[in-house]
């Protein structure tokens, strides 16, 4: 009879963990995550006339002992498209301390302006959630003093 307890126990709550996704590893770890630049990702003035985007890498590196898991690395909240970012990430990625991986950002103004934007990186730490780190991004259109595009103001 225990048996048969135990059986039907065992199929009303299945097998492995419940809510992991994919790309979870269940590990907790104490690695954080790093990012350099700190603060904004300031990508300055330039001129919509430009043909040519300004290119940021934004370094992502495990801060402390253990494995870091990077699930996911995406662009939100932006006000325009004029940030941009490669599709092709090896994700999910492990980085060990010490270990550091760039992610290329591009901003190319489309007029004049102030733009916004957000860099998100999801992190594995343990929980069905995880961890979601935002890295702001911050540039401007500015007026095309001279005909190569320049911004000199």
């Amino acid at each position: 009879m225990l048996h048969r307890l135990v059986l039907v126990v065992s199929l009303l709550s299945g097998c492995g963990t419940m809510g992991l996704s994919t790309g979870d590893t269940g590990i907790t770890t104490v690695a954080s995550l790093g990012v350099d630049p700190t603060g904004n990702v300031d990508f300055g003035r330039v001129s919509p006339a430009r043909d040519k985007s300004n290119l940021e890498d934004v370094i992502l590196f495990a801060d402390g002992l253990g494995t870091l898991n990077v699930v996911d690395v995406y662009l939100s909240n932006a006000s325009s498209s004029a940030f941009t970012m490669r599709n092709n990430l090896p994700l999910p990625m492990r980085l060990n301390d010490g270990e550091e991986f760039p992610v290329q950002v591009r901003f190319l103004p489309y007029t004049t302006g102030s733009f916004e934007g957000e860099l998100l990186v999801l992190v594995d730490d343990g929980t069905a959630e995880g961890t979601e780190v935002t890295v702001p991004l911050l540039g401007w259109g500015c007026q095309d003093p001279d005909q190569t595009g320049a911004c000199t103001e």
